[in-house]
C-alpha cells in the first residue's frame, strides 16, 4: 500500500505571504514619506519618483523548539537621484484562522539612491502549530491566512494596512481513499482481499485528533479470520504524532465479506513537535501510517504483522519558495510478515510399552525463518497417525509453542495394543510383507488465522521370514529309543489364511521308512511362542501318519496359530528393541516294532530370531 497520507497544498504558504505583505508595507512606507508633509520637503516645484519593489526572497532560518526564525530579503529601486532619508518601521502579524502565528519588523533609516536591500527578520512560532491544526481540521482542513501589516514612520506616524488574506486547503486523509484491492497474504498464503479503503476527521480539540479508517474486506482463506482489535501508529519523521490500541474487531468466515472500522486518533500537541522537525530536513517529512490486526493470546493481546492500512512515503515543501509540494513513495516492503514455520525433519521411535498400548514418539525438526519475531504468538498443532496395512496403528496430536530460530517439537501418540492382530494378520496374509506409513500434519495458528503446514509422508516396507527355519531340504531322523525310525527328507511350510483370530500354517512333510516294519506316528502336539508369548500352546495335530515299510510319503497338515495373542506379544518386541525369539516345540507318539514311545519332533521345531524395524526412516 503506497498511498500518501498527507497532501500539503498548493496554495501559498504563509511565510511567502508574509514577505508580500512586508513587499506592500515597504512600499507604502516610501510612498507615505514622500506624501506626507513635513517629513520630506525638498522643494516646492521638486517632483518625487515612487520607488518599486524589485525582488522578495525570503527563509527559514534557524529552527528552534519553539520559535523558528523567518529571513526575508527585498529588493527596492529608488528612481530618484537623491535618496529619501526617511526614518520608518514595518511590522506584521500573520494569522492562521485566528491563530497569530507569526511576526516581524525591521527598521529604516531611509532609501538611498539606487538599489536598496532591505532586510527583515520575523519569528514563527511553533507553539501555535497544535490550535492552528485542530482550527484547520475543525473546518474541513480549510485555513483563512491572513497578515496584518503596519507601518510607523519617525515615531509619529501609524497605521495599520489593508490585511492580505489567502485560503490555504488540504486534502490530508484523500489519498488513503481507494477504490482498488488488494490481498493481504500470511506465509505465502493469500488471506484477506482489502478494498474500499477511506479515512475521516472527527471533531479535533487541543488534546487528540480523531482519525476513523473504514475497510472493505473479503476472506479468501480456507479457515475463518478472526481480529480482536487494533494497534495503530502514525509517525511523521520519526515523531509519534499517533498511536494506541482500539478493541475494533472482525470475524470473517471462508469466503464472507464485511467492513472493518478502525477508531484512531492523533495528539494535537504532538503537531509541534512534528513542524519542528519538518523544518530541520529541509522541509521535508517521511510519513508512515501503520494499522496492524491485534489478537488475544493467553488474556494478552498481541500485534499481527498484518495490516489494512499500511503507507510511507516522502513529502516536501518550499514554504517560503513558490509554495510547491511533492508527495512520493517510499519503496520497500511493509514491516513484518509471517513466514511460514518450516520443517526441517520427522522421525519417530518407539516409547514406554505397557500391556495396554505402546507410545510412538515423533521429533519434528522446526525452523522458525522469524527467529524470536512472533514465536510466542504463533502456535503448533501437530497430529500424527501411523498405519500399518491400513490399520490405524497410532495417532496422537499436540500444541506447542513456535521455537525460536530452529528446534524440535516432540510429539507422543499412543497405539491401542489390540490393533497388532489386525495388522499383523494382513501381514502374514501378504507374504510376511508389511507398508507402514506416517502421516504428520498440521497447522500454525498465527492467532488471525491457521496456516497448514508442509511435512513429508514417510512411507517404508518391513519383511519377516518368521517360517524360514521350516523350509529346509536337510534330512533329519525321527529316533525311538536311540534307533532311527524315519528318515525326513525334506520340509516346507508356508501360510495358509489369516485373521485376527486365526493364522494357519501350511506344512508338506516328506518322510520315508526304510524299517521292514510299519511305522505310525500319532498324538502330534505343537507349541508355537513368541519371546514366551504362546500362540499355540501344546496344540493336538489333527492327523495320524501310517508308513508301511520301505515307502516315502508326503505327508501334509495345517498348524493353527492364535493370532490374538500378538497382542500381548507385541509389548515384549518393542522392550526388546523389535525383537524377538520364536520357539517351536512339537512331540509326538511314534509306535514302532511293537513299541510306543513319546518322542521330540525336531523337524517341526525350531529357534529362530525375529527382527523388525517398523519405524525406520527410507
Amino acid at each position: 500500500m503506497s498511498s500518501p497520507l498527507l497532501n500539503l497544498p498548493n496554495t501559498d504558504p504563509t511565510p511567502t505571504v508574509v514577505s508580500r505583505g512586508i513587499l506592500a508595507v515597504v512600499g507604502g512606507v516610501v510612498l507615505l514619506s514622500a506624501a506626507s508633509s513635513g517629513f520630506l520637503v525638498v522643494g516646492s516645484d521638486l517632483s518625487v519618483a515612487p520607488p518599486t519593489v524589485e525582488s522578495v526572497e525570503s527563509e527559514f532560518g534557524e529552527v528552534g523548539a519553539n520559535e523558528s526564525a523567518i529571513r526575508t530579503r527585498v529588493v527596492v529601486e529608488n528612481p530618484n537621484e537623491r535618496g529619501l532619508p526617511v526614518p520608518a518601521t514595518v511590522g506584521y502579524d500573520v494569522y492562521l484562522n485566528d491563530v497569530r502565528a507569526a511576526e516581524g519588523s525591521t527598521s529604516l533609516g531611509g532609501l538611498e539612491a539606487g538599489r536598496n536591500e532591505i532586510r527583515v527578520r520575523g519569528t514563527f512560532d511553533n507553539t501555535k502549530v497544535p490550535a492552528w491544526w485542530v482550527s484547520h481540521v475543525n473546518r474541513g482542513e480549510r485555513t483563512e491566512l491572513a497578515i496584518r501589516p503596519e507601518v510607523s514612520v519617525a515615531g509619529v506616524y501609524s497605521e495599520s494596512l489593508p490585511n492580505r488574506t489567502t485560503t490555504v486547503e488540504t486534502d490530508l486523509l484523500g489519498p488513503l481513499a481507494a477504490e482498488g484491492s488488494e490481498t493481504v497474504t500470511a506465509a505465502g498464503e493469500d488471506l484477506l482481499v482489502v478494498s474500499n479503503r477511506s479515512a475521516s476527521w472527527g471533531e479535533a480539540t487541543a488534546e487528540r485528533t480523531p482519525v476513523r479508517f473504514v475497510v472493505d474486506l473479503r476472506n479468501v482463506h480456507d479457515r475463518p479470520v478472526e481480529l480482536d482489535g487494533t494497534e495503530y501508529r502514525i509517525t511523521m519523521n520519526d515523531v509519534v504524532v499517533g498511536e494506541g490500541t482500539t478493541d475494533d474487531g472482525i470475524r470473517l468466515e471462508p469466503g464472507e465479506s464485511g467492513t472493518f472500522v478502525v477508531d484512531a486518533s492523533l495528539d494535537s500537541a504532538r503537531m509541534q513537535e512534528w513542524w519542528v522537525s519538518h523544518l530541520r530536513k529541509g522541509e521535508t517529512t517521511t510519513l508512515s501510517v501503520e494499522v496492524y490486526g491485534v489478537v488475544e493470546d493467553g488474556g494478552e493481546r498481541e500485534r499481527l504483522p498484518l495490516s489494512a492500512f499500511d503507507t510511507e512515503l516522502r513529502f516536501e515543501t518550499d514554504l517560503l519558495g513558490d509554495g510547491s509540494t511533492t508527495v512520493e513513495p517510499v519503496a520497500g516492503e511493509a514491516e513484518g510478515s509471517l513466514a511460514p514455520p518450516e520443517v526441517t525433519g520427522v522421525s519417530s521411535e518407539w516409547g514406554e510399552a505397557t500391556d495396554e498400548h505402546t507410545e510412538v514418539v515423533t521429533e519434528v525438526g522446526v525452523r522458525n525463518p522469524g527467529g524470536s519475531t512472533y514465536a510466542d504468538l504463533v502456535e503448533l498443532e501437530l497430529r500424527e497417525e501411523t498405519t500399518i496395512n491400513g490399520v490405524v496403528a497410532s495417532e496422537g496430536s499436540t500444541t506447542t509453542e513456535l521455537p525460536s530460530g530452529n528446534g524440535t517439537v516432540t510429539l507422543v501418540s499412543r497405539m491401542d495394543n489390540d490393533a497388532v492382530p489386525r495388522w499383523w494378520s494382513r501381514h502374514l496374509a501378504n507374504g510376511e510383507r508389511s507398508t507402514v506409513r506416517t502421516e504428520t500434519s498440521g497447522t500454525a495458528d498465527a492467532g488471525v488465522t491457521a496456516l497448514p503446514l508442509s511435512f513429508p509422508d514417510h512411507e517404508r516396507t518391513v519383511e519377516t521370514d518368521v517360517l524360514s527355519n521350516l523350509n529346509t531340504d536337510e534330512p533329519s531322523a525321527v529316533t525311538v529309543a536311540g534307533q532311527e525310525a524315519v528318515t525326513v527328507e525334506r520340509t516346507t511350510a508356508s501360510w495358509g489364511s489369516s485373521t485376527p483370530e486365526r493364522a494357519t500354517v501350511e506344512m508338506a512333510v516328506t518322510v520315508t521308512n526304510e524299517r521292514s516294519v510299519p511305522v505310525t506316528l500319532r498324538d502330534v502336539t505343537y507349541t508355537v511362542s513368541l519371546n514366551e508369548v504362546r500362540l499355540a500352546d501344546e496344540r493336538e495335530l489333527d492327523r495320524t501318519v501310517e508308513l508301511p515299510p520301505g515307502t516315502t510319503r508326503t505327508v501334509e497338515f495345517t498348524l493353527y496359530l492364535d493370532n490374538s495373542k500378538t497382542a500381548a506379544w507385541w509389548p515384549t518386541h518393542v522392550r526388546n528393541g523389535e525383537r524377538s525369539e520364536l520357539r517351536t516345540d512339537a512331540r509326538g507318539t511314534v509306535e514302532v516294532y511293537g513299541m510306543s514311545n513319546r518322542v521330540d519332533l525336531d523337524f517341526l521345531g525350531t529357534n529362530a530370531t525375529v527382527e523388525t524395524d517398523l519405524l525406520a526412516e527410507e
